[in-house]
């Protein structure tokens, strides 16, 4: 049940990218989702691949407007934004362990800047109690204000407005700020990067590389047709990042849908790459379940967020013409007939119908019409018209096929009697 669509996922952020492909020659249609063919790839193209900087159209524009509340001990206070001072901004998780690793680093930063007219400032992502971050604030010792994302954004962005607006997918992330409120960088700062750029009278903008490798799903999503209700049904995704052989998949959650999803790890010199082998039930007849697959993935002390939507839906069992019963306008006392076909969707297939509702002034007769497929259902739909009224109601027709598996289908009924 597997589909085919070639579909490169860049980190997703908040503006629209030019596309950069990165295996453009990549033979999905020989190779389908063979992780060793593509690691193998992968491998013979590394030297011809370029980085890009995935963050770069933020750079030296104004820093959007945090949504957050404050969330720390009594540092945190009233946050006012723009600062209008050299700020960095420290988005990370209390569940993140290279969050949790970086604080000592952060505290040194946080102090460095206070002692020059600076200020650090975190955003934890949206969801979390707020006490629950205390406690870890307090645990750790952290010596800056904490704030908490609004929830309400993309779940790609960990669910918070904040996070969104800034792009971030991967934590911890740190933005640096000058003072005119422009963004110069996407990185840790290092120590000298920010004496510098106190020392920066004009506040002429020093720009630190942000170039990231975007990870690689395929397929992107799932969107499958399936003929058969309510059976187990398998599919499969693989999941890399080219030239980065510390990728790790940390993290899968799904809804109630997906009943189970597991992974197998491959690797080759620098390539690492990983399948993903999901089951779910299929709907009944006509029906249709959607669900997303949730994946953390963990490099080099990052941790980022993806999600892949799938649909699956089965076939319908029968087609029925006409989809709407139009008696049109008739007199009061007199009688209209219209035919209803019901045919299956599949060859050979034999159905039976069962009418669970009739509207009062509506009868059902099954007929035998000549040149008929012999597993079409054909009934004649008599509307009578006691006096002036206007019907717009459903006929309900449980279809089922040899199996005893069923689908409802609904009829709309419009008939006006003078």
């Amino acid at each position: 049940m597997l589909i085919s669509l070639r579909i490169v996922i860049c980190l997703a952020i908040m503006v629209t990218l030019p596309t950069v492909p990165i295996i453009a020659a990549y033979p999905y249609e020989k190779y389908g989702l063979d992780p060793n063919m593509l690691l193998i790839l992968l491998e013979k193209t590394r030297k011809d691949r370029k980085t890009f900087a995935f963050q770069d159209s933020f750079l030296g524009q104004d820093a959007p407007q945090l949504f957050v509340e404050a969330c720390g001990d009594d540092q945190s206070g009233k946050l006012l934004w723009p600062p209008n001072k050299v700020c960095v901004l420290a988005f990370w998780s209390i569940h993140c362990g290279p969050c949790i690793a970086s604080i000592p680093q952060s505290n040194k930063l946080a102090k460095l800047l206070e002692a020059n007219g600076g200020i650090f400032l975190s955003v934890h992502a949206a969801g979390e109690k707020p006490i629950d971050v205390k406690k870890i604030c307090r645990r750790h010792s952290i010596k800056y204000p904490v704030f908490l994302d609004s929830a309400g954004g993309n779940i790609s962005y960990w669910g918070g407005k904040t996070f969104e607006r800034y792009g971030v997918t991967a934590i911890p992330q740190y933005v640096t700020i000058n003072k005119n409120n422009q963004i110069l960088s996407w990185k840790q700062p290092e120590t000298d990067y920010l004496i510098k750029l106190f020392k920066d009278n004009n506040n002429k903008k020093i720009l630190c590389e942000a170039k990231q490798i975007p990870v690689i799903i395929y397929p992107k999503e799932l969107d499958i047709l399936v003929a058969v209700p309510n059976q187990e049904v398998g599919f499969k995704f693989v999941v890399c990042r080219p030239d980065t052989p510390k990728l790790k998949l940390k993290e899968i959650k799904t809804e109630k849908n997906i009943i189970e999803v597991t992974t197998k790890k491959y690797s080759k010199k620098s390539q690492v790459a990983y399948e993903l082998s999901a089951k779910t039930i299929t709907p009944g007849y006509g029906g249709k379940i959607r669900d997303e697959i949730i994946l953390i993935i963990e490099n080099d002390g990052t941790e980022e967020l993806f999600k892949i939507p799938c649909l699956i839906k089965t076939r319908n069992l029968t087609n029925f013409n006409p989809s709407c019963l139009f008696f049109g306008k008739i007199s009061s006392g007199e009688q209209k007939h219209c035919l209803l076909t019901l045919c299956p969707c599949t060859k050979n297939e034999s159905i039976k119908a069962e009418f669970e509702y009739v509207p009062s002034n509506i009868t059902v007769s099954p007929l035998n019409v000549n040149n008929q497929n012999k597993n079409d259902l054909v009934f004649e739909i008599t509307f009578f018209a006691a006096q002036p009224s206007v019907t717009k109601d459903d006929i309900i027709i449980r279809v089922s096929d040899s199996q005893g598996e069923s689908q409802i289908l609904k009829i709309k009924c419009l008939a006006y009697a003078e």
